[in-house]
C-alpha cells in the first residue's frame, strides 16, 4: 500500500517543476527587457551631453575669436537664419579686421553644421556685452511626424 500512496503524490505534483521554470524564467525575461530599456536611455542620455558639451565649446570657440579681434566685435552680430560665405582664406594670408571677423563666423557655422545636429548660432553685440547662442535638434527616438523640439545654450560675456 505504501507503493500505490507513492505514485499518486508522484502524479499529484507531474507538471509543478516545469510551471516554476516558466515562471522563473517570465520573471527573468520582465527583468531583461528592463535593463534593455535602461540601457538604451543610457545611451540616450550620454548622447544629449555630447552634444550640451560640443555646442559649448563651440560657443567658446568663437567667443575666443571675438576676444582675439576685439576691435571688430559689431561684425561678428549674427542671427540664426544669416548664412555667411566667403573665399578668402585668412589662415593663410592677411586679412582686415572686418574680413577676420567674416573668416571666424565662416568657419564658426561650418563647424555648427558639421557636428551637431541642425546646428545654428546666434550673436547679438550690445556695446561689450555679448550673447552667443547655439541651438541644435535632439530628436533622438522620437516618432516620425513628431515635432522635434530644438535646445538652446547661450554664453553671456563682456569683452
Amino acid at each position: 500500500m505504501n507503493r500505490i500512496s507513492k505514485q499518486k503524490n508522484i502524479k499529484s505534483f507531474s507538471g509543478f517543476a516545469l510551471i516554476e521554470m516558466m515562471v522563473g524564467l517570465f520573471i527573468l525575461g520582465v527583468g531583461l527587457l528592463g535593463m534593455a530599456s535602461l540601457q538604451n536611455q543610457a545611451v540616450r542620455m550620454s548622447n544629449t551631453a555630447h552634444l550640451y558639451s560640443q555646442a559649448t565649446h563651440l560657443a567658446n570657440s568663437v567667443m575666443e575669436r571675438m576676444r582675439a579681434n576685439g576691435r571688430a566685435l559689431t561684425d561678428y552680430a549674427l542671427s540664426y537664419s544669416d548664412v555667411k560665405a566667403y573665399s578668402l582664406d585668412c589662415t593663410h594670408s592677411s586679412c582686415s579686421e572686418s574680413q577676420m571677423a567674416l573668416w571666424d563666423l565662416v568657419a564658426w557655422q561650418a563647424d555648427l553644421a558639421a557636428l551637431l545636429p541642425q546646428g545654428a548660432g546666434e550673436i547679438v553685440v550690445d556695446g561689450n556685452n555679448i550673447i552667443i547662442s547655439v541651438r541644435f535638434d535632439d530628436d533622438m527616438g522620437s516618432q516620425e511626424g513628431e515635432a522635434s523640439e530644438l535646445i538652446q545654450v547661450q554664453i553671456n560675456s563682456r569683452i
